[in-house]
């Protein structure tokens, strides 16, 4: 104790927040008045020295965000030095001469200490960026030679994914090599100024948005070759949701899955590329392939994105007979797009009209099978929760319960809502079972499965299968499909869906579908305000928390919480309390004196905070073993008071509760937000769910409406949480673009998350939590009797945005974008989508 308290006190006379030394005094005179030394006095001097630490580390990041403030572009007193003072681990620079003062383009230097690893031992680095000129210097520590690149001659930063504090450095003739900074925020900034170099250079071109177009396409060969022209399948050409030709640009990223492929690898691989090369003129290269007997699945990327391109995995699960057999199962490949972490699996599950729980038990096995394609930090995590985006396609088998010739019926007349009503996997969505979280696209296209090979018109369904047991029916179906799941906040945009009628070797019809996908870029604070500005007074508050898990186990339960923004993981407390439980469900509650979380982030910029997210873990603490997570978008939080958040809990892909939380981000202050990147975005939804058989040119489609990313309005995690609407077709009426937004300005889009452009108002009450019968009200918090009840309680808060009604909108023609664009376009008052839905009427 006696060391504690030196320490304790030496951290007061550092200059330690007067708070803290208030609690010592106070600790020391109850422990002299106890006369002795208890495990609670104890417990109380570790609590003080952890927030004394936590103050001495702010304090020295903020003195080192001082002296950045010069390397952004902040005009220097008179008098001052020439070279900024290394920034992390260096040694700082000699002061230059008057005559080096006086110069008009004085020299901006940054030092970063590192040290890389070798065989026997490593070497230590000191890393020079210099603004002014725009290079890298390499100097090993003890030698006088260094070595200079160009900003032109960095090709990759590959963040590793299992040391924060590691960087793989890929440059222009040389080899990958990892630097070791010393801690994660060092790496930051290093990336930080390798950016903002590269973005002074591109002096009046603007800033890359990094946006990136996707195309996913899956295709059941029928154990058949491929025909000699199957470039429609790569012009998104056919039935459903297509482009128009002027919309037909070449995507960045195409992921090609097939079923029964009987062509070898060399072969097929080559049949793409020349095929993208006809298409497009342009020569694509190969990312990466996995194949599992007759699945494949084949990545190509454009060459410029090739070095934007980093932590590829691939893996693959065999789900046939005794889960032995690779006939089915699935093969799936991740990896880093810039920062956006992408997963892509391609699979073909259990055929048969009867075998729809073990076409679910497949899906299960496949994605917890892919253990090699987790991050190592988010390994207790499923899969759907470890990347931006997974997209999840293939032959999926799920039949429709109607009879052949009424589905052949209903085809003919384009009554594709009423086939999709009996469609197996929407109804396993709609309950739950499978899929959670999951989007797919309205399907507007008749079924892909089974057509009689070298014919496809709606006559030329086969459903009489003779087999060696009997014969056997199989009904015309959407065996073929593409789904996607995403974090809350993030960008995706889906741009066609439809299925090819023109390549008839096979008795499946190949699928298509493309999406837009917003990158999020490295950021770069603005001129002057380094990594943060002004007092540090970021945090990452979790105030309270009440979990509603469904489980007959009395354990109790500790919370973790993962980001990229903050280091390490951030381990909580075991929950304060219980509430009223029934039979099968347990509620802990976590609402103590102190916060749950209180994290200081690595960056403070509002910017770059509205990008990140964080994945909570509630866990046993019998075990160590994980129960129920979730993902939340910080994006939305930042207010000076916390705001209500619902989220639903998973466990192995499987919905198992509510998490019901009180979380907010603290800044400096709260500016408004600059216009959204991606608001030439138009989000269109019909409303219209009263009539599920209605008439030609309609179709069944999910209701992609996401208000907030969290649950001021969660985003919706299974089709029961949508309704069932109509959506019109129209034609796109949009100029010719090169995978960009801009060229999406008037298509039918589903985005899983709308930005929020302002600050949210803290909400009075809770939303309504979807589950069976609604939990006890949240004890309320003995410390938070200041917590302001509503937006005009706190005088920080925006006025309230006022929700707009909904509308009716009669257009035709040319005159289509122009009133969708006037009605319907994202405004800055931050009101949700929830509130603004739209009847399109044509």
């Amino acid at each position: 104790m006696e060391r504690v308290d030196l320490l304790q006190s030496l951290f007061e006379r550092a200059g330690g927040a007067k708070e803290v030394g208030k609690r010592s005094s106070l600790s020391r005179r109850r422990r002299s008045r106890a006369g002795e030394t208890d495990f609670d006095s104890l417990s109380l001097k570790l609590r003080e020295c952890s927030e004394s630490v936590q103050s001495l580390e702010t304090t020295s990041f903020q003195m080192l965000r001082e002296l950045s403030a010069g390397i952004t572009g902040q005009s220097r007193p008179a008098g001052s030095l020439g070279q900024v003072a290394p920034l992390v681990g260096g040694p700082p620079n000699n002061t230059p001469s008057n005559g080096e003062q006086e110069d008009e383009e004085e020299e901006v230097e940054v030092m970063f200490e590192t040290k890389t690893e070798g065989l026997g031992h490593g070497r230590k680095y000191n890393i020079a960026v210099n603004l002014a000129e725009g290079k890298l210097t390499f100097k090993k520590h003890g030698e006088s030679n260094s070595s200079s690149y160009s900003h032109q001659q960095v090709l990759q930063l590959i963040k590793s994914r299992s040391k924060e504090q590691r960087l793989g450095i890929l440059l222009a003739g040389q080899n990958r090599k990892d630097h070791n900074f010393i801690n994660m925020q060092a790496r930051e900034q290093f990336c930080q100024l390798i950016q903002l170099i590269r973005n002074r250079m591109k002096a009046g071109t603007g800033m890359d948005q990094d946006s990136v177009s996707i195309f996913v396409g899956t295709w059941n060969m029928g154990d058949a070759s491929p025909p000699g022209d199957i470039s429609s399948w790569f012009r998104s050409a056919g039935k459903g949701k297509t482009l128009p030709h002027a919309l037909a640009q070449p995507h960045d990223i195409y992921a090609i899955g097939t079923q029964e492929c009987n062509v070898s690898e060399k072969e097929w691989l080559s049949k793409i590329r020349g095929t993208l090369k006809m298409v497009h003129d342009m020569d694509y290269e190969k990312l990466a392939s996995q194949t599992l007997w007759g699945i494949r699945l084949v990545i190509f990327v454009k060459p410029e994105h090739i070095n934007k391109i980093t932590h590829v995995q691939g893996s693959q699960v065999r789900t046939g007979i005794g889960n032995a057999l690779g006939n089915k199962g699935g093969v799936g490949i991740t990896f880093f797009y810039g920062s956006v972490s992408m997963c892509f699996i391609n699979c073909h599950l259990t055929s048969g009209n009867e075998k729809c729980s073990r076409r679910n038990q497949n899906y299960y096995d496949i994605l917890k099978g892919m253990g090699a394609l987790k991050q190592r930090k988010l390994n207790q995590f499923f899969l759907t929760n470890q990347f931006h985006h997974l997209f999840f396609f293939g032959d999926l088998n799920y039949r429709v319960d109607l009879g052949a010739t009424e589905i052949v019926e209903f085809a003919k007349r384009e009554n594709h809502g009423s086939i999709f009503k009996e469609d197996q996997l929407r109804k396993q969505m709609e309950q739950k079972k499978i899929f959670v979280g999951f989007d797919e696209a309205p399907i507007l296209f008749p079924p892909t499965y089974r057509f009689a090979r070298g014919r496809r018109s709606l006559d030329d369904y086969v459903w009489v299968k003779q087999k060696r047991a009997g014969i056997r029916l199989n009904v015309p179906s959407y065996c073929d499909r593409v789904l996607w799941c995403s974090y809350p906040g993030t960008i995706i945009a889906n741009s066609s869906y439809g299925a090819c009628t023109d390549i008839m070797t096979s008795d499946h019809s190949p699928l298509f579908a493309s999406f837009q996908v917003g990158g999020v870029k490295q950021f770069v604070p603005e001129p002057g305000r380094g990594l943060g500005s002004g007092e540090n007074q970021t945090f990452i508050i979790v105030d309270s928390l009440k979990a509603k898990i469904q489980t007959s186990s009395k354990t109790s339960f500790f919370v973790e919480i993962y980001s990229n923004c903050f280091e390490g993981v951030q381990r909580g407390s075991v929950n304060d309390e219980w509430i009223d439980t029934q039979a099968g469900y347990v509620w802990p509650v976590w609402c103590g004196r102190d916060h749950v979380f209180k994290v200081p982030p690595i960056v403070t910029q509002l910017e770059y905070l509205e990008q990140q997210h964080i994945l909570i873990l509630l866990k046993s603490t019998e075990s160590d073993e994980s129960y129920a997570e979730c993902c939340v978008s910080l994006r939305g939080l930042f207010a000076p008071a916390p705001v209500s958040v619902t989220k639903t809990l998973i466990h192995q892909g499987q919905e198992i509760g509510v998490l019901e939380a009180y979380i907010h981000v603290t800044l400096d202050h709260y500016p408004k937000p600059e216009e959204d990147l991606y608001s030439d975005l138009n989000f269109i939804t019909a409303d219209d769910s009263s009539d599920l058989d209605s008439g030609r040119n309609r179709a069944i489609a999910h209701s992609f409406i996401n208000s907030t990313s969290n649950g001021v309005g969660g985003r919706t995690s299974s089709m029961s949480d949508r309704s069932i609407h109509h959506v019109a077709r129209s034609s796109t009426h949009s100029s010719s673009s090169s995978s960009s937004f801009s060229s999406l300005t008037s298509l039918r889009s589903h985005v899983s998350q709308q930005p929020l452009p302002s600050p949210p108002v803290p909400a009075e009450k809770p939303p309504p939590v979807p589950i069976s019968s609604p939990p006890p009200p949240l004890p309320k918090r003995r410390d938070l009797s200041h917590r302001p009840s509503s937006a005009q309680d706190s005088p920080h808060q925006p006025p309230t945005p006022v929700a707009r009604k909904p509308e009716s909108i009669a257009v035709t023609g040319r005159q289509e974008s122009t009133a969708l664009l006037q009605a319907l376009s994202v405004t800055s008052s931050g009101v949700s989508w929830a509130n603004k839905q739209a009847h399109l009427v044509i």
